[in-house]
C-alpha cells in the first residue's frame, strides 16, 4: 500500500519539506500485522550562501529592497532556500540595473529526505526490509529477551518466534540487514517492570545491550512511554544536539516517573 501525505497547509511551509510518503507491508504475526515506513521528500539541495550574499548585500540592493519594504535584504535568502527567484538590484559599468536571481543558480543538489519506519508485532519483518534501506529510524518490537543468567537466549528466541514476536537479537539484525542508523525497541513484555527501579534499568540496559551486539551500532534506545526520539537531518548529529537530545530523553523518563 502507498500513500501521499499532502504538505502542511501554511504558507510558510515548502513542499520540500513538509510532505511525506508512507508505504505499508505486512508482517509476519499471529494475526494481520502492518510495518509503515514514513519517508520525507527530498529537500532543496544547500544553498552558496556567500555567492548570494555577495550579490544581496550591496549598497544598491539595500536602498531597492528598502523601497520594496524589504528590510533585511538577507531575508532574500530563506526564499532561495524556498525555491523562489528573487530580484535584487545592481551596479554595473552602464549604471544600476536590475537582476533576477534564479534557485538552480545558488542551490546545490536535492538532499534525501529521512525515513522513519515503524513497525507493529512481527517474528518476520522481510517485507518491510526494501522499504526501510537505510532508514534514519527503526522502531521495531522487542517483547521477549534473555534477561536473566539462567535463561537460554535460542529457547527465548524459539518462543517469542511462536507467538509472532521479536528479542532484541531479531530487532537488531532486521536494522542491521537494512542499514538503519538508529533502532528504538518498543513493545516489550509485561514481565518486564520498564519503570526506574534499579532492577526496571537493568532488565531496559540488557534489553538494549543484545539490540547493540545484533545491530552492530551502539545507538538503539529501550523506548518509554512519551520518549520523544530525534530524527536528524541527513543522519547526521552534532556533539551539541547530542548532548540535548540526551537530555530530552532523559527528562522524558523523570516525567514518565512522576505521573
Amino acid at each position: 500500500a502507498h500513500w501521499d501525505v499532502p504538505p502542511n497547509p501554511s504558507p510558510r511551509a515548502s513542499p520540500m519539506r513538509d510532505a511525506w510518503t508512507v508505504r505499508a507491508a505486512p508482517l509476519t504475526h499471529s494475526i494481520m500485522c502492518v510495518g509503515y515506513a514514513f519517508r520525507e521528500r527530498p529537500h532543496a539541495g544547500k544553498l552558496d550562501v556567500s555567492a548570494a550574499r555577495d550579490l544581496i548585500v550591496t549598497d544598491a540592493n539595500k536602498s531597492y529592497q528598502a523601497s520594496l519594504g524589504v528590510r533585511n535584504p538577507l531575508s532574500l535568502l530563506g526564499r532561495l532556500q524556498r525555491g523562489e527567484s528573487v530580484v535584487i538590484m545592481e551596479e554595473g559599468g552602464g549604471g544600476s540595473r536590475t537582476r533576477t536571481l534564479l534557485p538552480a543558480d545558488f542551490l546545490g543538489p536535492p538532499r534525501p529526505g529521512r525515513t522513519v519506519v515503524v513497525l507493529g508485532d512481527t517474528c518476520d519483518s522481510r517485507h518491510m526490509a526494501a522499504h526501510s534501506y537505510r532508514a534514519d529510524l527503526v522502531v521495531h518490537e522487542c517483547t521477549n529477551a534473555a534477561t536473566e543468567a539462567d535463561e537460554d537466549e535460542t529457547d527465548v528466541l524459539t518462543t517469542a518466534a511462536g507467538r509472532g514476536h521479536s528479542t532484541p537479537a531479531m530487532a537488531g539484525s532486521f536494522a542491521r540487514a537494512c542499514g538503519a542508523r538508529r533502532l528504538a525497541l518498543t513493545h516489550f513484555s509485561s514481565r518486564y517492570k520498564g519503570d526506574d527501579s534499579e532492577d526496571g534499568r537493568r532488565v531496559m540496559d540488557v534489553i538494549a545491550g543484545q539490540a547493540r551486539e545484533a545491530f552492530g551500532k551502539d545507538d538503539v534506545v529501550a523506548a518509554r512511554d512519551l520518549m520523544e526520539v530525534h530524527v536528524p537531518f541527513g543522519g547526521k548529529e552534532g556533539d551539541k544536539r547530542k548532548r540535548r537530545r540526551r537530555k530530552d530523553e532523559e527528562e522524558a523518563v523523570e516525567k514518565e516517573k512522576g505521573r
